[in-house]
C-alpha cells in the first residue's frame, strides 16, 4: 500500500514537472517570439532604420556623407550655438512632388528621425492630391548660404522652398522647431508670415517679395485645383490637421501661412518645452 501511495506521489510530481518544463519552454518561445517582433519593428521605422522605403520615390534613410559634409559646411550644427538636435537624430528624405505646372519632381529634407515615417506618408498624400510644391531642396544648398552664419531662410523663402531643417544663431528655447527638425515650411513665397504688429511695414510680412500673396488667397482655382495656398479649405491643411501638426496660420502674432509642426513627448528636448513655448 505503501509502495503505491509513493508510486503515485512520484507519478504526479513527474507529471508537474513535464508541466512545468513546457510551460517554461512556451515562455521561452513566447518571449524569442516579442523579441523578434521588437527587432523587426525597430529595424523596420524610419527613426531607427539606416534606409526604409514607404513606396517608390518616397524614402528615408540616414543622413548620407555627401549630405553629413554640406550640414558641416553650411549649417551651425557643429556650432555653439546649436544644442537642439545632432546628425544622428535626423533622417534625409526624399519625396516625390508635384511642380506648379503639374509635373512630377524629386524632392529633398532633412527632417528628425521620430518623425520621418509620418513626413513620407504625409507627401506621399500631397502627391497623390496633386498638390503643387514650388521646389523642395536643403536650405544647406550653397545656394542659400549666408556667409559663415549658416543657411538664409530669406532666400529659401524668397525662392518659394519648401524645406524643414534650420539651425540660425538666433534659434531660442521658445522657438526651437525648425532646430529640432519638427517644422516644415511650405510654399514660402505663396504664403507668407506676417506680423501685424510690426511698426514698419516692410517688418509686417516675410518674404519680401509676398506682398501680392497678402490678400485674396485662395487655395482652390476655377478649375477646383489647388493653387499651393495654404488655408483651411487647401488638401495641405487638412492632411497636416488629420496627422495632429500645428498650423501656423491659426496663430495671432505671428500669422504664418506656410508653417506647420509636430509636438511630441516622444522627442528628447533639450530643455523642458511646453506647448506655450512653441511659435514659428
Amino acid at each position: 500500500m505503501l509502495n503505491l501511495i509513493e508510486n503515485h506521489m512520484f507519478q504526479n510530481n513527474h507529471n508537474l514537472l513535464k508541466i512545468q518544463i513546457l510551460k517554461n519552454r512556451r515562455i521561452k518561445i513566447l518571449s524569442f517570439s516579442l523579441l523578434l517582433m521588437f527587432l523587426n519593428y525597430f529595424s523596420l521605422t524610419p527613426a531607427f532604420a539606416e534606409k526604409y522605403e514607404l513606396c517608390e520615390g518616397f524614402t528615408s534613410e540616414t543622413v548620407p556623407s555627401d549630405i553629413e559634409t554640406l550640414l558641416t559646411k553650411n549649417s551651425l550644427i557643429e556650432n555653439e550655438h546649436n544644442d537642439f538636435v545632432k546628425i544622428e537624430d535626423l533622417r534625409y528624405l526624399k519625396l516625390k512632388y508635384r511642380d506648379l505646372n503639374g509635373e512630377e519632381k524629386n524632392g529633398e529634407m532633412l527632417i528628425n528621425s521620430e518623425i520621418a515615417q509620418e513626413v513620407l506618408e504625409i507627401f506621399n498624400e500631397l502627391y497623390d492630391k496633386e498638390f503643387p510644391i514650388a521646389k523642395m531642396e536643403l536650405i544647406e544648398r550653397d545656394e542659400y548660404k549666408l556667409d559663415d552664419k549658416g543657411s538664409n531662410d530669406e532666400k529659401s523663402m524668397s525662392a518659394n522652398n519648401t524645406s524643414a531643417l534650420r539651425i540660425s544663431e538666433n534659434v531660442s528655447a521658445r522657438k526651437p522647431w525648425h532646430a529640432l527638425g519638427m517644422a516644415i515650411d511650405i510654399n514660402p513665397m505663396f504664403n507668407p508670415c506676417k506680423y501685424p504688429n510690426a511698426k514698419d511695414s516692410e517688418e509686417q510680412f516675410v518674404p519680401q517679395n509676398a506682398k501680392e500673396y497678402l490678400e485674396n488667397r485662395c487655395s482652390i482655382d476655377e478649375n477646383n485645383k489647388e493653387t499651393g495656398i495654404i488655408d483651411k479649405d487647401s488638401i495641405c491643411y487638412k492632411i497636416f490637421e488629420k496627422y495632429g501638426w500645428e498650423w501656423g496660420g491659426n496663430w495671432d502674432d505671428p500669422v504664418d501661412l506656410h508653417h506647420f509642426q509636430k509636438y511630441t513627448w516622444t522627442t528628447e528636448f533639450p530643455r523642458k518645452y511646453s506647448k506655450e513655448n512653441s511659435e514659428t
